[in-house]
């Protein structure tokens, strides 16, 4: 019984260096800039996630809120946003 040849995989080798592909995408696209109110509220501290269970009343307004004031802002505002804002008011952080 003679054993079978190891089959040829030339034909899968990848025909460009995908590393040069990366470095030329991170050098066409420029770097985005962290909005200047996300930059000060963070600090450089982690977010931690909290589960809070809320009435449908207060839900419907945070959402309300989030849009209208997207709409007036002219830029995303999100409900966490909102809250984390609600809070550091409410606990003169």
């Amino acid at each position: 019984m003679s054993m079978r040849k190891k089959p040829d995989t030339r034909a899968f080798l990848a025909p460009k260096d995908p590393s040069a592909f990366l470095d030329g995408v991170s050098a066409e696209q420029p770097e985005k800039k962290p909005s200047s109110a996300a930059s000060t509220r963070s600090s450089g501290q982690p977010k931690l996630t909290k589960i809070f269970n809320l009435t449908p009343e207060l839900v419907q307004a945070l959402k309300r809120e989030a849009f209208e004031r997207s709409v007036q802002e002219g830029r995303r505002v999100t409900e966490t946003e909102l809250v984390d804002t609600a809070l550091r008011q409410y606990l003169n952080i």
